[in-house]
């Protein structure tokens, strides 16, 4: 999922999908860091991990691998 906030209408459209997804509060905490990547528990909309400008592929992988097997316990 991506939250475009490039300019009103983007941000708008993306709050609302945020608050159909229960992730208004991390939207608006979000909203001015550009080129922020976060992973987030589907199960209970906790943020597992929060990237800003990380150019690292591996931390990522780190993060969805930690994600994931954490999703089959």
């Amino acid at each position: 999922m991506q939250f475009d906030v490039t300019n009103a209408k983007t941000a708008a459209a993306s709050f609302s999908e945020a608050q159909k997804l229960g992730l208004a509060k991390f939207f608006w905490g979000a909203q001015s860091a550009t080129s922020t990547v976060a992973i987030i528990d589907p199960k209970n909309g906790k943020v597992d991990a929060t990237f800003y400008n990380d150019d690292q592929l591996s931390d990522y992988q780190k993060a969805i691998d930690a994600a994931i097997a954490a999703l089959h316990k």
